[in-house]
């Protein structure tokens, strides 16, 4: 047996095989990345959602102790000292405020950062609305 010619496999990858799998994973890459940013937008809108329906039964509590909404001004701020026990779960993404008389209030949730252009509104009501860009349409 002659062992003067032994012939070796070649080992590890060529450049083609290597631009081949970074192609493609490229191509994957550039259809998830966008598909789960969308995702992402649209569950922080649902966790603002909550947050809005939660203020809603703080303020429907403080209807039945006095018979009446607490009245703030357009655009208050809605905030944990106003709000004993609620605490928004979004509130580095979405900005919460509060308008109410006596008789009705309007919820909003208006989105900040990455969730711009998402506006979420709930009134005394019950009608929920939200903006396209939340990424659903009825909660």
């Amino acid at each position: 047996m002659d062992t003067c010619f032994k012939t070796s496999s070649p080992r590890g990858f060529t450049l083609v095989e290597v631009l081949v799998v970074l192609g493609m994973v490229g191509i994957v890459a550039g259809g998830a990345v966008p598909s789960y940013l969308a995702y992402v937008k649209k569950c922080r809108a649902r966790a603002a959602a909550e947050d809005l329906a939660t203020l809603a039964i703080k303020m429907e509590q403080i209807g039945q102790r006095r018979l009446q909404y607490q009245p703030f001004d357009e655009g208050t701020a809605a905030s944990a000292g106003l709000f004993p026990g609620w605490e928004p779960s979004m509130g580095q993404y979405f900005s919460y405020t509060v308008a109410s008389s006596a008789t009705a209030y309007t919820l909003r949730a208006a989105g900040q950062g990455s969730s711009a252009g998402c506006n979420l509104v709930l009134d005394s009501i019950g009608r929920a609305t939200s903006s396209s860009a939340c990424g659903f349409s009825n909660w």
